[in-house]
């Protein structure tokens, strides 16, 4: 498979989000973060799990850049 790429974006490590509680395994969204080097901000990129080579569905642009290295965890409130 290729990977999507933006040859002036870094990103990091992606996290899996399910498409709902009983959804299929592999069913769901791929986040991840990014650094834009052209603009020095960050923004989060949602991808669609079954094909993440085919780019983001939506991106989130912040204000800010995220760090290099910068890890989390997604959990219910």
């Amino acid at each position: 498979m290729q990977v999507y790429t933006e040859d002036h974006c870094a990103f990091g490590e992606p996290t899996f989000v399910p498409a709902g509680d009983d959804s299929a395994e592999g069913d769901g969204f791929l986040l991840a973060t990014a650094y834009d080097e052209r603009s020095d901000r960050g923004h989060l990129a949602v991808f669609d799990a079954s094909g993440p080579e085919r780019g983001p569905i939506a991106t989130v642009q912040l204000a800010h850049r995220i760090p290099a290295g910068f890890h989390g965890i997604w959990r219910p409130g």
